[in-house]
């Protein structure tokens, strides 16, 4: 191998390992939380740009998941679709880890919140926090996309 071959294997190397980096600082500057009132995300695009996108427990009419293919059903992820009453879009959550009980766990969060029983509510964000923080950023990152998403659309109708 020559010195351009040399040249061309470092550099490669070393932008594989940038960009490695890169993701590794987005993925640990998301976060995702949820209270007794909404779902609040922070989700850092880029290094100068970050997006927090909430959605109230009130907003949210019906929560629905789907499984598409093999491989969802195998590893058990899918896709978790939440129906905002003040538009008309469908906000789906993709790459979910066990989206029924994220759907159950959702739905439970949003009865309790829209009755005002505290501790219940507690008990139900604590299993929440117990999905893993990959499954809580994945779930809130596509719920801040598609509203960023719907947005655009109610946009391109008017």
């Amino acid at each position: 191998m020559g010195l351009f071959g040399r040249i061309f294997f470092w550099f490669s190397i070393s932008i594989g390992i940038l960009w490695t980096l890169k993701k590794i600082f987005f993925w640990l500057r998301n976060k995702t939380i949820v209270t007794n009132k909404r779902i609040v995300d922070v989700y850092q695009k880029k290094f100068f740009d970050v997006v927090v996108s909430e959605a109230g427990f009130y907003q949210i009419e019906d929560i629905s998941f789907r499984k598409k293919g093999i491989f969802e059903h195998i590893f058990d992820y899918g896709a978790v679709s939440l129906s905002l009453n003040s538009s008309k879009v469908n906000l789906e959550i993709r790459k979910v880890k066990k989206p029924a009980l994220v759907q159950s766990l959702l739905n439970d969060l949003k009865n309790v919140s829209l009755s005002a029983d505290t501790s219940t509510m507690e008990k139900m964000i604590e299993k929440f926090q117990s999905l893993g923080s990959v499954e809580r950023r994945a779930l809130l990152h596509s719920l801040s996309e598609m509203e960023r998403d719907g947005g655009q659309k109610d946009e391109e109708e008017n």
